[in-house]
């Protein structure tokens, strides 16, 4: 117990650090902890917001729970494996399930997310504060995970952005340009704008 608040207080005092010596050792307990406790907070988070709605019936927020447990451990792996690859492209010497791992544990942050949506939406009504709180917990989360990336792969920073940042990128670029094309299929070429008409040339060339 001794070890997991010393390291919870060097995350949040040192966190480069504090990752680089976690290293040494896998740190299953502490990430189990951070994702139990998030995850707690998380669906107090969910309640305290649809507050009116659960309370009149609560089994519908427990129902719920099966399908958001199972988004949110595919969204943990899937951007866990993204990075990965993305780091090992960029030429890092880590391992995906440490990455799994320190990402858990830098989702600490999250811890007071239940809190906030408890005192700024049920008992002061002030949801913007709440907004606030939860960009400014989201901040901090993607700094803690930079930093984790840094440690393990022994990047500097702009290559740790780069890495977090690069997947997202690509992926929006990608889904945008299916956004375009598709509709444009069973358009005839005149009602095409002239780059999606050169795509279609270079695609049946």
């Amino acid at each position: 117990m001794n070890q997991i608040t010393q390291s919870l207080t060097g995350i949040l005092l040192k966190p480069e650090s504090t990752f680089r010596r976690l290293l040494l050792r896998q740190p299953m307990g502490l990430a189990l902890l951070s994702l139990l406790l998030t995850l707690i907070s998380g669906f107090a988070s969910q309640w305290a917001a649809h507050a009116d709605i659960f309370s009149a019936n609560p089994v519908a927020f427990f129902a719920s729970l099966p399908l958001k447990l199972i988004i949110f451990f595919c969204l943990l792996f899937l951007l866990s494996a993204l990075w990965h690859m993305t780091a090992d492209i960029l030429g890092g010497a880590g391992r995906g399930f440490t990455l799994l791992l320190l990402i858990a544990v830098a989702l600490i942050p999250f811890w007071l997310i239940g809190i906030s949506a408890f005192l700024f939406l049920v008992i002061l009504n002030l949801p913007v504060v709440h907004t606030g709180v939860s960009w400014v917990l989201v901040f901090w989360s993607m700094l803690l995970i930079v930093s984790a990336v840094k440690a393990l792969y022994r990047f500097s920073w702009i290559r740790s952005l780069v890495t977090l940042v690069l997947p997202v990128v690509l992926f929006g670029l990608a889904w945008m340009l299916m956004m375009l094309l598709i509709p444009g299929l069973d358009l005839p070429p005149e009602k095409l704008p002239n780059c999606l008409v050169r795509i279609f040339e270079l695609l049946n060339s």
